[in-house]
């Protein structure tokens, strides 16, 4: 693991700016190729050409870059785990946190309310949007999370700078 480690670090920023070229050429050229199959050329006029109903052919570069993002995030999530895991007690003040964040959202949540006489209910909840009262209630938790978390940040910088002041 330690040289798998000492690899990535030497040699990461390397591979993951050659795959990214190597996705970017293959775009440039399964377009350049789509277009041309499909009688596109450089005179062509986009606006009043209106062949474009199966454009397909770089779905696959598309495909490639979800599925290293989800690769990306499925690896970030695993050595996450595996450093809380073997590192307990280093762990505690970002556990403790997240445990605060969960806390907070849990809060909001079950103090949110939804107004059925807004205007903005009117409009979401027609059938084309979808969005219950569940999904506003969410919306409304998150909203409420985020500023607290903003002031919670701006209250730390604050109180860290009168702090440093005297020190």
């Amino acid at each position: 693991m330690v040289s798998l480690y000492k690899f990535l670090i030497k040699y990461g920023t390397v591979f993951a700016l050659g795959l990214g070229g190597l996705i970017i050429i293959w775009f440039l050229v399964s377009v350049n190729l789509g277009l041309s199959g499909m009688g596109f050329d450089v005179g062509t006029d986009l606006v009043e050409k209106s062949k474009t109903t199966d454009i397909s052919f770089f779905n696959s570069t598309m495909y490639i870059t979800f599925f290293l993002i989800i690769l990306a995030v499925v690896i970030w999530l695993f050595f996450g785990a595996v450093g809380l895991i073997t590192n307990l007690k280093g762990s505690y003040k970002f556990l403790i946190t997240v445990g605060v964040l969960v806390l907070l959202y849990i809060i909001f949540y079950s103090t949110s309310s939804v107004d059925h006489s807004s205007k903005l209910y009117e409009y979401v909840s027609k059938p084309e949007f979808y969005v219950t009262e569940s999904v506003l209630k969410n919306l409304s938790a998150a909203i409420k999370t985020t500023f607290a978390l903003f002031i919670i940040s701006i209250v730390t910088l604050v109180v860290s700078e009168i702090l440093g002041f005297f020190k």
